[in-house]
């Protein structure tokens, strides 16, 4: 057995910290013993020859004295260590986000929500700066009039606000 493969156990091929999109692990037990590790290894390969892409097979512990002989009997490298399996923000995250001005009509808004069928949309300023969101929740209080509460039916707005949302032209403002 390789000395160097055991005194390196815990530290052969760590996998990259940055997200790998596109990539699948494959992963045995916390505690590798060899079936884990040899499973992990098996079920990668199968995979890849089946022609599925991006599949790796890791390990999410230290490499016990047995496998290390084992993998290196069979002149096989042990799978990428993985520090630890949670996923991260930036690895679901969406990065195509639509935004409104905060000035637009509010049927634009809803229109985007009701079409793109999302939950927020962020409101930017004119540098693109986010300035807040809107949610369809948000539009619905709006909607919900108080009995016998006039102010909130008050609607401030502009003539062209009005003319877009309604589609239409502004001939004279006067």
């Amino acid at each position: 057995m390789s000395k160097d493969l055991i005194e390196n156990m815990g530290e052969s091929k760590k996998a990259p910290l940055q997200s790998k999109k596109g990539v699948t692990y494959i992963v045995g037990h916390k505690n590798p013993d060899t079936d884990s590790i040899c499973s992990a290894i098996a079920l990668a390969e199968f995979k890849r020859s089946e022609g599925e892409a991006g599949v790796l097979a890791a390990r999410a512990g230290d490499i016990n004295p047995q496998t290390a002989y084992i993998l290196d009997r069979f002149n096989v490298e042990a799978p990428l260590f993985l520090p630890d399996v949670y996923l991260r923000v930036k690895e679901i995250m969406t990065t195509e986000i639509d935004t409104v001005d905060q000035h637009s009509p509010l049927i634009k808004v809803i229109e985007l929500i009701r079409g793109k069928n999302i939950r927020f949309i962020p409101l930017v300023d004119e540098r693109q700066s986010p300035v807040g969101i809107l949610t369809p929740m948000d539009l619905a209080d709006m909607n919900l009039v108080q009995a016998g509460d006039e102010s909130s039916r008050l609607v401030f707005t502009s003539l062209g606000n009005i003319a877009e949302t309604l589609k239409g032209e502004v001939y004279s403002d006067a």
